[in-house]
């Protein structure tokens, strides 16, 4: 590869991981230069189909992203059927459209190509979560989990999964274990509001509601526009009982129209927000 369209491509990846809008249109400009430098450059087709996906999925839930997702992600596929990535991409891209078998055919590829690719299990299994098949999505977040064993996410997200499904235990010991990833990820970067939304849901299940408030509240101050952080706001205030608090956290996350409905009829933190007409209403803006 042309070794300034890697180098475009390096900083593109890095501009995804800070996971905010602004650092996700840098990252579509990257990838887009690395392609303009080298047009055969399949991982910056895939990078750019995850960073439009991202966009959709995130800051916007705009037809246009979707598109350039799937189209890019196709051509992805087409230059390295062979490489990983690229099925990962073109995963999350069909996730977008809630074509989820399809997906979960693309993730499978990814992991039969390189059964140690973290991105490969974590986007399966939020696809999976996406369908409503939670048993799947348990075992997807745990082996990513155990394939990138410093990322808190997975973490978490495999103890949510197993507490829908009654495993009590599992679903402590991972909790557990992701908050403990996630005080790591803040000692290194005191501002990641990921582990600061994400972790509280979590901190609450093991008995600590004050610090899982001391956390969020500090994540919405540090980023009150913030996707995630509104979004699992929302979640943890709603489990509180206190609903005007977490409904108004939605009205926000929802005016950006977050790209996943999916995930919300099937998430059990927002169930006793569902009788509710303002929630209803709500919801219906999204797609």
């Amino acid at each position: 590869a042309n070794t300034s369209a890697y180098e475009h491509f390096l900083r593109a990846r890095q501009c995804l991981a800070r996971q905010t809008r602004e650092d996700h249109k840098r990252g579509v400009q990257l990838f887009e230069r690395a392609i303009a430098i080298d047009p055969s450059y399949a991982p910056a087709y895939a990078g750019l189909a995850m960073a439009h996906a991202a966009l959709h999925e995130w800051f916007g839930a705009e037809e246009a992203d979707r598109e350039a997702a799937e189209r890019n992600s196709e051509r992805a596929l087409a230059l390295a059927p062979n490489l990983a990535d690229v099925h990962v991409a073109r995963g999350c891209a069909l996730s977008l459209s809630r074509r989820y078998a399809e997906a979960a055919e693309a993730f499978e590829a990814a992991i039969d190509l390189n059964p140690n690719l973290f991105e490969a299990y974590y986007y399966h299994a939020r696809s999976s979560f996406a369908a409503g098949q939670i048993e799947r999505s348990a075992d997807l977040f745990c082996r990513a989990a155990a394939a990138r064993r410093e990322d808190f996410q997975s973490a978490l997200l495999a103890a949510q999964s197993l507490r829908r499904l009654g495993r009590a235990e599992e679903a402590r010991e991972m909790g557990l274990e992701g908050i403990r990833r996630a005080e790591r990820a803040l000692e290194l970067n005191p501002g990641d509001s990921r582990a600061m939304s994400l972790a509280p849901g979590t901190l609450l299940e093991v008995g600590e509601p004050d610090r899982a408030l001391e956390w969020l509240e500090r994540g919405l101050s540090l980023h009150p526009d913030d996707m995630s952080t509104l979004i699992n706001g929302a979640c943890v205030y709603a489990r509180l009982g206190n609903k005007e608090r977490a409904l108004d956290l939605l009205e926000r996350a929802f005016t950006w129209r977050w790209g996943q409905r999916d995930w919300i009829e099937h998430d059990s933190d927002y169930d006793n927000l569902r009788d509710e007409p303002r929630f209803q209403t709500l919801l219906a803006r999204l797609r």
